[in-house]
């Protein structure tokens, strides 16, 4: 009898451990890289100025990579931010007739769309 508790036991203690490493993983893994690499802490000011490419810009390209027409698309929400240790802007866009909104990010060094993600 205490045989299948023991195993019981290891094979919870195994799928815990296999779950606690694929979350540090997935935290300690870059998906992408941008150009403008940000150390520290800096103001928002701070982070406009290292932009080498403005928010209309960057805004442009986030709308162009969703394929729908241009009046089903709006941006609701739009922040320069440092993700991964990376300057990039961050856009949230809602698509007509389609529930959850789009993320998308665009490096705010080049202008290219680095993810896109529904939510």
């Amino acid at each position: 009898m205490k045989t299948p508790v023991a195993v019981i036991a290891l094979l919870f203690g195994l799928l815990a451990a296999s779950v606690c490493m694929a979350g540090e993983n997935k935290q300690t893994k870059e998906p992408w890289t941008g150009t403008i690499r940000v150390t520290g802490r800096h103001t928002k000011a701070e982070l406009a100025k290292m932009a080498r490419v403005s928010m209309a810009d960057a805004e442009k390209s986030a709308l162009a990579s969703i394929e729908v027409q241009e009046t089903d698309k709006r941006v609701k929400e739009r922040e320069l931010e440092v993700e991964h240790g990376y300057l990039i802007y961050s856009f949230d866009i809602k698509i007509a007739g389609k529930k959850g909104i789009s993320e998308i990010l665009v490096d705010a060094g080049n202008g290219k769309v680095l993810a896109h993600e529904h939510e």
